[in-house]
């Protein structure tokens, strides 16, 4: 997720799988959150947070910026990644 830009929108909301107030830029991103909120399997999760180069390989990473770049030609704008393990989404690096 991405910080918000003068003209865009922040939504506010307590998480309680988080233990605090947590800021989204779309309604599309809250409801995300909404569904990680009430995912037993998920134990935590973390918003607008960039990816640590040092954790993934640079090819993953490069093909994370050409998958972006694709979706964005082809008219999504709010693309995001998810990361996953076993139990639930995995904490953001």
């Amino acid at each position: 997720m991405k910080r918000a830009s003068k003209k865009q929108r922040e939504i506010r909301f307590h998480s309680g799988k988080c233990g605090r107030i947590i800021c989204v830029n779309s309604y599309a991103e809250q409801e995300y959150a909404k569904r990680l909120e009430a995912d037993d399997r998920v134990e935590n999760y973390e918003e607008n947070c960039r990816l640590d180069p040092e954790r993934f390989q640079a090819t993953t990473l490069e093909q994370l910026e050409l998958s972006r770049r694709y979706w964005e030609a082809v008219g999504v704008s709010d693309w995001r990644v998810a990361l996953f393990r076993e139990g639930g989404v995995s904490p953001a690096p």
